[in-house]
């Protein structure tokens, strides 16, 4: 109760700055450049992440950090809407993400996701969802990095489920290089918590980025090969956590 008491005298006014500033923005984008409006976003989850006691345990941050000209894939799992969030509280470089176009409905969040060029796909409409992934693509060869939460949706119950095939259709069409992460505990800082504040963990793992020629030689069972390397990783956090 005092955490989200808290989160709400801080952080509310602050989402509502920053969804009034974004909307004009994304009314006249020729003005304003992605880079400039993903700063103001980026700070806006800076805000939210210090209110809601998050304390990542990054392995290989330096691998989103450091500075890379070429665009990228970066494919992971989803847990809710803090996997975004700490994505783009660790990259200075602007990411652009792939999401379901339902999010299109959520009020601030909406306006947030258009700001970053979120790109919205159609999971019901297989001619979208290539046309989407094609529009990715070409975003990656112009030197932007694209995330994609491969399991289409968010896990409900913490399993990380089967990776859908716009992943292989990206990768394809990009031709660049893909960064696996897998997600762990994100679901933590909204925990609802009567008395306590506690600072909550969350863990992430940047594998070494995968060269294109990975996935020609393993075109059949990328998507399969893709998914254990993510779920090795996610039990082997829930070890950690359980001992």
């Amino acid at each position: 109760m005092i955490k989200w008491f808290c989160i709400i005298l801080v952080c509310i006014p602050r989402i509502l700055y920053s969804t009034i500033v974004l909307f004009f923005m994304n009314k006249r984008k020729e003005k304003y450049d992605l880079s400039r409006r993903y700063k103001i976003v980026r700070n806006t989850v800076k805000c939210i992440s210090v209110m809601t006691r998050r304390r990542m345990n990054v392995i290989n941050k330096e691998i989103i950090q450091n500075e890379h000209k070429q665009g990228r894939v970066y494919v992971s799992n989803h847990l809710n809407v803090y996997d975004a969030v700490s994505l783009i509280e660790l990259s200075d470089k602007p990411l652009i993400f792939i999401s379901k176009k339902e999010n299109l409905k959520v009020p601030f969040l909406m306006t947030h996701a258009i700001a970053v060029d979120t790109l919205f796909i159609d999971r019901n409409d297989l001619r979208q969802s290539l046309k989407i992934c094609k529009e990715a693509a070409n975003l990656v060869k112009q030197g932007y990095d694209v995330v994609l939460f491969a399991e289409g949706t968010r896990s409900k119950d913490g399993n990380i489920g089967s990776f859908k095939g716009a992943l292989g259709a990206l990768v394809q069409y990009a031709e660049a290089e893909q960064v696996l992460v897998t997600m762990h505990n994100t679901t933590n800082p909204l925990k609802w918590r009567w008395i306590t504040y506690p600072r909550e963990r969350v863990n992430l793992k940047f594998f070494e980025p995968l060269p294109y020629s990975f996935f020609l030689e393993n075109r059949k069972e990328y998507t399969n090969l893709t998914r254990e390397m993510i779920v090795k990783q996610y039990e082997e956090f829930k070890k950690g956590c359980n001992a």
